[in-house]
């Protein structure tokens, strides 16, 4: 019978036998099969260790307590240093001495976790997609990570503005109002009700700055609203997950910039995702490994003289 004209119940049932069989046989022959649709494993599920570690090791949140504990340590430092600045564009300016202070954050993986939007892409087999990442983000579901509440809750009673920074988007196309912000960019919305929710205090819209949220801020660079933030305040904090949130990476100096790892900049430990490895497709990924070369090989014929001369010292030992 053409496999057309078979119930649905069979063409499933079918469809999932012989997925089977051709699975099992590809792990018994180490060979990898290709098909029209699903030539290549779906990206998400390489990410499996890496998000349960996330999601269910201790160690992953006694390190985000640790990293926003020893930054809150530090606001009272940051508080005096007027002088310093986290920011490279306002170090360039100058002129921020006596600007009143200010602590820039990223949001997603830095105050809000979304594992399991990753978690959704690994077991049902998802790939990325603008559209479902919206759909996550209008659930407005996403916690906090952990100690992020808390270092926001002593910088503010401390006289910091807390800027939060995001690439989460407002539609490209507009439209922008006379002030020259977007005038229905839903995100927006969803973030400030998620931050509010987590952060338990009332996030202020303008202290919220979204990609595509003004023409000028189109590129996933966050180097011009960083600058919007430095013309009225000193930045003396940077907090994120991701080296975009403290320079643009091609311009990351380590001999340079180092320095400011745990002072001004704040890293946040994230290994899901980043601007590290998004340019790399899964070959790229493990063609970038810096792997062991394995244990050394025997010389054809080593191991039977070696086995021989083990059986001669023991023969002569026994005389």
């Amino acid at each position: 019978m053409p496999r057309a004209s078979l119930p649905s119940f069979a063409r499933r049932v079918l469809s999932l036998s012989l997925s089977t069989c051709l699975s099992g046989l590809a792990g018994l022959t180490g060979l990898a099969l290709s098909s029209p649709a699903g030539a290549q494993p779906v990206m998400a599920r390489e990410n499996l260790n890496a998000t349960l570690w996330f999601q269910t090791a201790v160690e992953r949140q006694a390190a985000t307590l640790a990293v926003y504990r020893a930054a809150t340590a530090r606001l009272g430092a940051a508080r005096r240093a007027t002088r310093e600045t986290a920011s490279l564009e306002q170090a360039a300016q100058g002129g921020f001495s006596r600007k009143p202070p200010a602590i820039v954050l990223d949001v997603d993986e830095t105050v809000l976790d979304n594992s399991p939007y990753e978690a959704w892409q690994i077991r049902d087999g998802h790939r990325y997609e603008e559209s479902t990442w919206a759909a996550w983000v209008a659930s407005a579901q996403a916690a906090a990570i952990p100690g992020a509440p808390e270092f926001i809750a002593r910088a503010r009673a401390n006289g910091f503005r807390v800027v939060f920074i995001t690439n989460r988007r407002c539609p490209a196309d507009g439209p922008f109002g006379p002030d020259g912000f977007h005038a229905a960019c839903p995100q927006k919305a969803q973030t400030i009700a998620n931050l509010s929710r987590v952060l338990g205090h009332a996030v202020a819209p303008a202290d919220v700055m979204l990609r595509g949220e003004r023409a000028e801020w189109g590129a996933s660079d966050k180097t011009p609203r960083r600058e919007a933030v430095a013309r009225t305040h000193r930045i003396a904090m940077l907090v994120g997950d991701d080296l975009n949130d403290f320079v643009p990476r091609a311009r990351y100096a380590e001999q340079a910039h180092a320095a400011r790892w745990g002072t001004t900049w704040v890293p946040i430990p994230n290994p899901t995702y980043g601007s590290w490895g998004d340019a790399l497709s899964l070959t790229q990924r493990y063609e970038a490994l810096k792997p062991w070369s394995g244990p050394a090989v025997a010389e054809p014929g080593a191991a039977s003289s070696a086995a021989s001369a083990a059986s001669a010292a023991s023969a002569a030992s026994a005389q």
